[in-house]
């Protein structure tokens, strides 16, 4: 394995281990952590496009969200245009609790770039940008 791949692959293995830790303190996994970041503050979202954009199974996602709606931090409504398919929203609880752990975030991102200059970070965040559109990502990050 050439060592770009694998130091890309170590880290994000690291990271996510650790960012579970830190959420882990808040009942939270850091996919659902994701998914409830696509649905802050207030959008409104179909499911499949929230499916897509996590880059998820159905299944998965759906387990995600079953956990996340029992714990009342977002529900589920049939779309206005296809009744078949749902649409996705957190709930004011949720919200809160997404609100409350955005410093989370902020306080990781310096823990795991510490050491980095500022014009570092923002080469690392385009670099890695590039990477995922070279890879088949066109959608938003």
């Amino acid at each position: 394995m050439s060592k770009p791949v694998f130091y890309l692959k170590r880290a994000y293995l690291f990271m996510r281990k650790s960012f579970d830790e830190r959420l882990k303190q808040h009942d939270l996994t850091t996919s659902q952590f994701e998914v409830m970041g696509h649905l802050y503050p207030s959008h409104l979202m179909d499911q499949q496009e929230l499916q897509q954009r996590n880059g998820i199974t159905s299944a998965t996602l759906t387990g995600i969200l079953d956990k996340l709606e029992e714990r009342g931090l977002l529900s589920r409504i049939p779309s206005n245009l296809d009744g078949r398919s749902k649409q996705v929203q957190l709930t004011h609880e949720g919200q809160t609790l997404f609100s409350q752990l955005i410093h989370l975030v902020h306080d990781f991102e310096d823990v795991m770039l510490k050491g980095f200059s500022a014009a570092e970070r923002a080469l690392l965040a385009d670099w890695l940008q590039r990477i995922t559109v070279n890879l088949g990502d066109s959608g938003p990050a």
